[in-house]
């Protein structure tokens, strides 16, 4: 009889732990925030902050199912380098919210998105180097990254 913990308990593990670590920016961006609002505004758009963080609740937890797929590779070439870069760009993105909020400037937004839009296209491309089925996890990344990007960029006008 194996002692190994079923293998879904990883998954679900590393989904935790990554919606726990994306939401611990939040009440420092919200203090640096004029009047604690995150809210985004285009020509004709308001995204509330909520909606922003609904988004992330779903990403955060798929980043970390996809790190752990590639985690139960680890042995495997590249594995390493792509657990790394998670982790490096998984700081970019806690750094987002203060920054943003701080900076008070739509051009630093803008640019942070585009970094995020850069990290998640190479990060899907090593990840699924790794393993192949890490690209469904990063999907909700993929289409929001592009999103929210543009949604800056009109915002600059």
């Amino acid at each position: 009889m194996s002692r190994s913990l079923p293998e879904w308990r990883g998954a679900v593990a590393f989904a935790i732990v990554a919606l726990a670590l994306g939401t611990l920016p939040v009440p420092l961006a919200l203090s640096l925030a004029p009047a604690g609002d995150l809210s985004a505004t285009a020509p004709g758009v308001h995204l509330p902050s909520w909606f922003f963080g609904a988004v992330w609740m779903v990403i955060n937890p798929c980043l970390g199912v996809a790190s752990w797929l590639v985690w139960k590779r680890r042995a495997q070439p590249g594995a390493t380098e792509a657990l790394a870069l998670f982790g490096v760009a998984f700081l970019l993105f806690l750094a987002f919210l203060p920054i943003t909020a701080a900076a008070h400037d739509q051009r630093v937004t803008a640019m942070m998105d585009i970094l995020g839009l850069v990290y998640a296209y190479v990060a899907a491309w090593v990840y699924s180097g790794v393993d192949a089925k890490t690209i469904r996890w990063m999907l909700p990344l993929l289409v929001w990254m592009p999103i929210t990007a543009l949604l800056k960029f009109v915002t600059l006008g």
